[in-house]
């Protein structure tokens, strides 16, 4: 079963014998683990407030490394078409927030890298370097998350495969046009990734309005992303990469502070914040109905205009 489950990822031949020589048998099977939750869909399972405030453990976050994007998705919810000048984080300042991070999360299940595009980020390679080296016992699993539009170098691929990475591959149809390069690419160096064919399974979530527009209370409970999608950006922890994004673009007024914790802050006010149970400001400017949209990939001809 194990090796069906590790050629439907696609890895076969050569590539599996390469990763079953290479990797050290305890991280294999966490490699597995997780990976095989990821590929059946499985939302880790929140803690009670007590129980998360105790083992201080985050089940599943985001980290921001770019703004930068080869795509301009209408819908996204990381609302990158909204950047005029989008840029990478700065490597420094990452490395400050992962240190704050760790700091106060003694375990986090998966970390994955987002953008963006993180294959336009230039210092990819050494963050996920760095969350390795430094941090590797306190987390589950790296990942990343990319479009299928850039093909990584060899060293980037090499990095990716020390580091145990796994590379969830969103798959856009014709927009993801270096799809096959880049799979064959990732299992040439022994990379375990998944593909994950969103194209014709496009949500219309996070859609930013005006505040007013919404009922803060439903879009809290009708959202997806409450137990899987913790976000940190500018050092700042969010609840969701809409949230996150959203205060950076200024969309937030300063009344709706509550949308975000800082990293500076106490120990005991970031859980505060991970374990509420009721909605933040920021949600009553989260729009959209959920509906299926058929051509929820299109893309934008220039930057999108602030909504309000």
């Amino acid at each position: 079963m194990s090796l069906a489950f590790l050629f439907r990822l696609g890895l076969g031949g050569a590539a599996l014998m390469r990763l079953l020589l290479r990797l050290q048998f305890s991280s294999f099977f966490r490699y597995l683990k997780s990976s095989f939750r990821q590929l059946l869909g499985t939302q880790y399972k929140s803690l009670s407030a007590p129980d998360a405030q105790k083992s201080k453990t985050i089940y599943a976050l985001s980290l921001s490394i770019t703004e930068k994007c080869t795509l301009r998705c209408q819908y996204c919810a990381h609302l990158m078409p909204y950047y005029n000048q989008p840029q990478d984080l700065a490597f420094d300042a990452l490395c400050r927030d992962i240190d704050k991070l760790f700091s106060v999360a003694d375990y986090i299940v998966e970390v994955n890298l987002v953008g963006g595009e993180p294959f336009v980020c230039k210092q990819l390679g050494a963050v996920i370097a760095y969350l390795h080296e430094h941090y590797r016992h306190q987390y589950a699993q790296l990942s990343l998350t990319t479009n299928a539009t850039i093909v990584p170098d060899a060293a980037l691929c090499q990095t990716l495969h020390d580091c145990l990475v796994r590379v969830n591959v969103s798959n856009y149809g014709k927009l993801s046009r270096n799809l096959r390069p880049l799979q064959k690419a990732l299992s040439q160096n022994a990379v375990l990734w998944v593909t994950i064919a969103v194209g014709k399974t496009w949500r219309e979530w996070c859609v930013p309005v005006r505040k007013g527009t919404v009922d803060a209370e439903l879009a809290w409970k009708q959202c997806r992303t409450l137990l899987s999608c913790k976000f940190v950006k500018h050092g700042k922890l969010y609840f969701c990469p809409f949230l996150g994004n959203g205060d950076s673009l200024g969309l937030f007024a300063d009344d709706e502070s509550d949308s975000f914790v800082s990293l500076d802050a106490p120990a005991k006010a970031v859980w505060a914040y991970l374990t509420r149970t009721g909605p933040l400001e920021g949600c009553a400017h989260c729009g959209g109905s959920g509906k299926l949209i058929a051509a929820g990939a299109e893309q934008c001809k220039r930057t999108l205009e602030r909504p309000f």
